[in-house]
């Protein structure tokens, strides 16, 4: 199965969370935030989203400032 991480295509053998991908791309996840399909997926949700082929992902961190 296919998906984008952002824009990087990656190709998955079996069925991944998002909190599975996260830990398989070794990600920290203080201050992460991420978008499925250009919807924000809230940190309650990324164990229970299955992935689906050709998802979008967006990682990003958030950033305190002024």
């Amino acid at each position: 199965m296919e998906i984008y991480l952002n824009d990087a295509k990656l190709n998955l053998e079996q069925n991944l969370s998002i909190q599975q991908l996260i830990e398989l791309q070794k990600l920290n996840q203080q201050g992460l935030a991420i978008a499925v399909n250009q919807q924000v997926l809230p940190r309650s949700e990324w164990s229970t989203y299955q992935l689906q082929a050709n998802d979008r992902l967006t990682v990003f961190r958030a950033i305190a400032g002024g």
